[in-house]
């Protein structure tokens, strides 16, 4: 194999060993880079764009966890049923050497997303500032395939 990638994939095995503590801290770097991105927006924009802004925020927000009950509860449509699948994961270690990108805010704010016991080799990480939209969306599109481009020369 001669490059693994992640992007802006949390392990969905990583908060089953962790401390409350940790996933707390977790959750709350998530916060926080959330809440300066989406004021930095709100702060550049009109009154009408900002109430435009902070709806369809508001409303993947209820689309995102309404999918995440869904899967809990018994999934019926395809995101359910791979989000249920997600939350049953437990991940082999491999024995390579990935680059995990994470947008910062998109998951929560654990090192390396959680991989690290996933990959006994070590692995590279690389962080790309949020973005609703996650790492293929906006000017992170043009920065994670920069990222890639430099992994692959150097191989």
């Amino acid at each position: 194999m001669d490059l693994l990638c992640l992007i802006d994939t949390l392990n969905p095995a990583w908060r089953k060993g962790q401390s409350v503590s940790a996933t707390a801290g977790a959750l709350y770097g998530q916060f926080r880079e959330r809440v300066r991105a989406h004021a930095a927006t709100l702060r550049s924009q009109d009154f009408s764009a900002q109430l435009e802004y902070l709806m369809m925020r508001s409303l993947d927000f209820a689309r995102n966890h309404r999918e995440n009950i869904a899967a809990w509860l018994g999934p019926s449509s395809p995101a359910s049923r791979h989000r249920a699948m997600a939350f049953r994961y437990s991940p082999q270690p491999l024995p390579v050497r990935p680059v995990v990108i994470r947008v910062l805010g998109r998951r929560a704010h654990a090192e390396a997303l959680g991989w690290e016991p996933v990959f006994p080799p070590g692995l590279e990480t690389a962080d790309l500032p949020f973005h609703p939209g996650g790492a293929l969306t906006g000017g992170n599109l043009a920065r994670c395939a920069s990222l890639l481009a430099k992994r692959l020369n150097r191989e």
